[in-house]
């Protein structure tokens, strides 16, 4: 899978609307938006009586520009890249959202999402990734291991 640079540019263009397209998929099914900013890092919070909260990190990859139902058509990669970081949502302890956390995956139009649950990243797809950053660790996940989401 290719990797391209942080880019400030960018992450400003897509960052708000891949949240809302988030927000507007949770509220359609019920859930209330908690607004409670970015806290340590987690995007957005979300309630519905008698469930647990849910919690979820947004990402907009903006080199996915094609629905993500036709990934194995369009797509020249079989895997996603998650960042190493993203682990710590996983955490069962309470700082880290009790396990509760989401990875969502935009494509570039936002209207759909690979997700996963953080606690569910493999060490067996941990690598050592070369990107314009220098080397990262990365998930270097398959994408069946991924649950598609239409928003």
């Amino acid at each position: 899978m290719s990797s391209v640079a942080f880019s400030q540019e960018s992450h400003d263009k897509f960052d708000e609307k891949g949240k809302q397209a988030v927000i507007n998929f949770f509220k359609r099914n019920g859930y209330a938006h908690n607004v409670t900013g970015e806290d340590r890092g987690i995007d957005l919070h979300f309630s519905l009586a008698g469930f647990p909260d849910v919690f979820v990190e947004v990402a907009v990859r903006h080199l996915f520009d094609w629905p993500l139902s036709e990934w194995n058509k369009h797509s020249p990669w079989k895997t996603v890249h998650i960042l190493k970081r993203k682990r710590k949502y996983g955490n069962p302890e309470p700082q880290w959202y009790g396990g509760k956390a989401y990875l969502f995956e935009l494509n570039r139009d936002m209207t759909e999402a690979f997700v996963i649950k953080p606690c569910e990243l493999q060490e067996k797809h941990l690598k050592k990734i070369t990107t314009p950053r220098g080397r990262e660790w990365m998930y270097d996940v398959p994408v069946k291991y991924f649950r598609l989401v239409t928003l």
